[in-house]
Formats: structure tokens, sequence, C-alpha cells
């Protein structure tokens, strides 16, 4: 309900749980909706603006095996977080507002 209120920020796209709107304009394809979850599907974002460094920002995180199902800074965004945490903020370059749900898997007791 709440995303309707903001639909004519962005026509391209829409998603549930984290409300999101965005006019699409890297990776227009299915995989590049939001809002997004990583591979392990243990984090969520969701993502407004660009990030103008986001191809050598993605080139070291496959670097460090990291996988990737889309080309959207989007994507780079959410496992550079996954990564490095609130310090991968001072590697972003670009204007951008985006909000992540993380859970990380559960340690077993033993």
């Amino acid at each position: 309900m709440m995303n309707r209120v903001i639909a004519h920020r962005g026509s391209d796209d829409a998603g549930i749980g984290l409300a999101h709107r965005l006019l699409s304009i890297i990776d227009l394809s299915p995989v590049g909706h939001q809002p997004m979850c990583d591979t392990t599907e243990t984090a969520m974002i969701v993502f407004n603006g660009e990030i103008f460094n986001y191809r050598e920002l993605r080139a070291d995180l496959v670097a460090t095996g990291y996988k990737f199902k889309s080309q959207t800074d989007t994507e780079v965004l959410l496992n550079l977080y996954i990564r490095d945490g609130e310090a991968m903020l001072s590697q972003l370059n670009g204007m951008f507002a985006f909000a992540i749900w993380y859970t990380p898997e559960k340690e077993e007791n033993n």
C-alpha cells in the first residue's frame, strides 16, 4: 500500500517487503529487480541512486570469490556490505540511498 504512494518516483519496478520504486538505468532485466537478495539469501537491499565506481568494486569482489546474477550497481553494493560491513561506505563514489536487511547465518551451538 505505501509503495503505491511513491509510484510517481519511478515506474519500472516494484517489490514487496522493503518498499521500492525505481526508474531503472543500468540492468533492465528481471534479475536487476528490487528488493534484491544476495546469492545466500541472508541479505536484502533496496537502493536508489548511482554508484559511479561500481565496475571497479565489482571486479574486486569477483577477484575475492563473489558471484553475481545481475550487472547492477545494486548487487555490487549488497555484496560489498556483506564483505566489508559499514566500512564499505568509504569505498563508494556516487549519490545514493539504500536500506539493507541482513540476517547472517546463525552459528550452531555444540
